[in-house]
């Protein structure tokens, strides 16, 4: 009784009111009174703070207090039956029923403070975000934490359970406690309020967006003293509006350590934990962890949801399920609104508030991986011909989606949009179920394949003024497209399609360490090269001969590709294309001692050249030079060549790529000819350039194998180690075996640097390829170190056998530990 007057309570609470009184001597942990209020059962800490709550709300504030970090205890005195009540209230300034404590926040103590900071100065803040994202626990903390800024109390309108606009003024004055009569209009709610210093929470009300709207310009205006805070997927667009966005939790980046200093880690930890308290994060699960909550994209109630299948699934099975998650992650705590019980239902109360227009473009955006421009979105998305779905409805239902929180915005140029990864695969269930997945996914390999074409093209047509840099911005956001575009057009034979685009993206693939992935799409698109456009058949020919050695294609197979390739380029009147094929095909002539050839080619090369040319064409026949004095091996002249080319790729700022090969060689040469102090701190310089890409392992070999040599092992190593990864990727015949051989050589391990060279002499072999010249000054020092150790035959084929039989990954693991 509450000065006596009957109150209900709950089992749950009466239960957790009981432990506490028992134990009121101490605090009670929160595990403990789980153990006691649920015996057997387990249950999410968040009920514990329910029914807490529930109890103040009828005890009083004070009577239970948290202990931070420790639980909950008693502490109002009791009296004996016959005395007086048994509890006085104590009275809250709060108008509706607001919990006595803000509820837990994990990773938005910085949003809390700025959010605070807006509703306290400010007369109008809405809360903006996604359905799942947090806006409501958000808003609710600020709402507790600061109710004694309002003398008149603060009022609590749940506004999802309002379903025409017309019955918004009457909610809010029941929150309010004043009688509105017959009218209900918002004048007359401002009428009753004027003169009050609160605030007023109107939570979700994306669906009653001009209701609203409407009310809240005229409390504005008639009721200056009552400030408004607002939660909504999408603004209000009223006059003096402050709009919070409220962004996912910070997700470890995939090189991070994912640990609970990001948001998305610790509020999986706390909720596996409130389901199973024995969970822990440690090595053996934290890369799972943090990759599942980067697929959830720090989307909390994702996350939440997704931690409460822990203790059924463990973290493996979860992450290995995470592809279907709109059935997988079901099951919120009970009190919740309904909407977000499950993920599903979150997604489908946002997507029932959209218009057909906005549902069409926003399921057909689906087929994007990893975000996409408003162009794109609009070639994909729009339909065909004079329908009313054309661009600039597009462009509106675009602007709409960012407006409601399904699509995030981007900021760069051009920007960029991108689904959530979870919006993004209910989007697709949406297009299947509009039987539209064939015919988007088609439109979509096509736009994709337009605009890396046209990129291209910008860099290698005859008047291409592009530089390397530019392609690189341009396209590098758009891999994850390029990816699921190659693979749809070839899943349905579009060969055209597929060649264009794989020509097209072969550089970035190659940037990006994917060359293993795209060399056999090459090889099996070289089949139907008839089939597509001129440009295109060379791009394929003039990649795969290129890219080819790193596969382990034979070096004949090779040059016959490259050969093809210039005879395409030659046919159809290409002059760039023709420069760059030939320069592939001169160096390979030289490297195999094809003299005449190669200088037949350098030739043409020089005739080719314009003086308006850019400074990446008039450096390739400077490498066709460099590799006619390698061979010759006049390695001091070709140093010479390699400065020329190094002059005139820096007069171009913007072409760092080739200037970082053009480096790298360089160093690679002095390597050969001894100069390992010239070549380390060039090398020191190449490498510690953050725009390095972690494909160009060439680089970090070469240093490496200046700095083993000069005996500065500890740093040979670290820097290998560093890029382990792409090293153990590619055959380390292609580039690694010297350096990795040295490395176990400078360490005193002749055993292994001659079963890492054998591993290397095989792959020579089996593709027909000469050994590279650094390669022979390797082994010349090796065949000095055997004989200076007096190694016997047998020993010597032991090693060598042992080699053989090393996998690439085995010898990286051999050399770098």
């Amino acid at each position: 009784m509450i000065d006596g007057v009957p109150v209900a309570v709950g089992e749950r609470a009466l239960d957790l009111l009981h432990a506490l009184i028992r134990r009121r001597d101490r605090t009670v942990s929160k595990a403990e009174l789980l153990d006691v209020v649920w015996p057997g059962a387990f249950v999410e800490e968040g009920n514990l703070y329910v029914q807490v709550s529930a109890l103040r709300k009828v005890l009083g504030e004070r009577v239970i207090v948290t202990v931070p970090g420790r639980g909950y205890r008693f502490v109002a005195p009791l009296l004996e039956p016959a005395a007086a009540p048994a509890f006085e209230r104590m009275h809250p300034r709060d108008i509706s029923e607001l919990p006595a404590e803000p509820p837990p926040l994990i990773g938005r103590e910085d949003a809390l403070v700025l959010l605070s900071e807006w509703v306290l100065e400010h007369p109008l803040v809405t809360v903006t975000g996604a359905g799942g994202i947090g806006k409501t626990r958000l808003a609710l903390a600020v709402a507790i934490t600061h109710r004694s800024r309002w003398p008149d109390g603060v009022a609590w309108i749940e506004c999802s359970a309002v379903r025409e606009g017309g019955q918004l003024a009457q909610a809010v004055a029941q929150a309010t406690r004043v009688a509105l009569g017959n009218a209900r209009s918002a004048e007359q709610l401002a009428s009753e309020l004027r003169g009050r210093s609160m605030l007023l929470f109107l939570d979700n009300c994306e669906h009653l967006l001009d209701a609203t709207g409407a009310l809240v310009s005229t409390l504005r205006r008639l009721t200056p003293e009552v400030h408004l805070l607002v939660t909504s997927q999408q603004a209000l667009r009223t006059s003096g509006e402050r709009v919070f966005q409220v962004s996912p939790l910070a997700v470890p980046g995939t090189h991070d350590v994912p640990d609970e200093s990001f948001g998305a880690i610790r509020l999986f930890a706390e909720r596996a934990r409130a389901i199973d308290r024995r969970f822990r994060i440690d090595a053996s699960n934290r890369a799972t962890v943090g990759d599942i909550c980067r697929q959830l994209d720090g989307l909390p109630l994702a996350i939440e949801l997704a931690a409460a299948r822990v203790k059924l699934l463990g973290v493996k099975g979860l992450h290995e399920r995470l592809d279907d998650r709109l059935r997988l992650l079901t099951g919120g705590i009970r009190d919740a609104a309904p909407r977000h019980q499950t993920l599903r239902a979150a997604l489908e109360w946002s997507h029932g508030l959209l218009s057909c227009a906005e549902q069409t473009v926003l399921r057909r955006l689906g087929v994007f991986i990893g975000g996409f421009t408003l162009e794109l979105a609009q070639d994909v998305a729009r339909d065909a011909g004079g329908s009313e779905l054309d661009e600039w409805a597009v462009l509106e239902a675009v602007s709409a989606l960012v407006d409601k929180s399904l699509i995030s915005v981007e900021l760069g140029e051009p920007v960029r949009y991108r689904l959530l990864e979870t919006i993004r695969l209910f989007a697709l269930e949406q297009l299947d179920a509009a039987g539209e997945s064939s015919s988007r996914r088609t439109r979509h390999s096509h736009a994709v394949s337009d605009l890396f074409a046209s990129v291209d093209e910008s860099r290698w047509g005859d008047h291409a003024t592009a530089t390397a840099s530019e392609v690189t911005q341009r396209l590098r956001p758009e891999i994850d497209n390029a990816r699921a575009a190659l693979e749809w057009s070839m899943h349905i034979g579009d060969a055209p399609t597929a060649i264009s685009l794989a020509g097209a993206a072969a550089s970035l693939y190659v940037q990006l360490g994917l060359t293993s992935e795209l060399v056999p799409i090459l090889q099996t698109l070289r089949a139907r090269l008839e089939e597509a456009p001129a440009s295109a058949q060379v791009n394929v020919l003039w990649r795969l001969g290129t890219l080819g050695v790193q596969a382990g294609m034979r070096q004949d197979e090779l040059l016959f590709i490259k050969m093809e390739a210039v005879a395409k380029a030659r046919a159809a009147g290409f002059r760039r294309r023709l420069q760059v094929t030939l320069a592939a095909l001169g160096f390979t002539r030289a490297r195999q001692g094809e003299l005449n050839a190669a200088q037949a080619i350098h030739a043409e090369l020089l005739g080719l050249e314009r003086p308006n040319d850019p400074a990446y064409l008039r450096g390739l026949r400077l490498t066709v030079e460099m590799m006619i004095h390698e061979h010759r091996n006049n390695i001091e002249q070709a140093v010479v060549c390699l400065r020329k080319q190094r002059e005139v790729l820096r007069s171009a700022p913007d072409e760092v790529l080739p200037l970082m090969t053009c480096e790298s060689n360089l160093v690679m040469y002095l390597d050969i000819l001894g100069r390992f102090e010239e070549a380390a701190e060039l090398g020191a310089t190449i490498v510690a350039r953050p725009d390095l890409p972690r494909t160009f392992i060439f680089a970090i070999c070469w240093t490496a194998y200046a700095l083993a040599a000069l005996g500065r092992l500890d740093q040979a190593l670290l820097m290998m180690r560093s890029r382990r990864r792409e090293i153990a990727a590619s055959p380390i015949g292609v580039y690694s075996a010297e350096s990795l051989a040295m490395l176990c050589l400078a360490g005193g391990r002749l055993h292994d640097a001659v079963a890492i060279d054998a591993a290397a002499r095989l792959q020579e072999n089996l593709a027909r390829k000469m050994p590279h010249p650094l390669t022979q000054a390797f082994r010349a020092r090796l065949d000095n170190e055997i004989a200076r150790a007096d190694v016997g035959p047998a020993d010597l084929a032991r090693w060598r056998s042992v080699g053989e039989s090393l996998s690439d990954e085995a010898a990286v693991e051999l050399a770098l530990g």
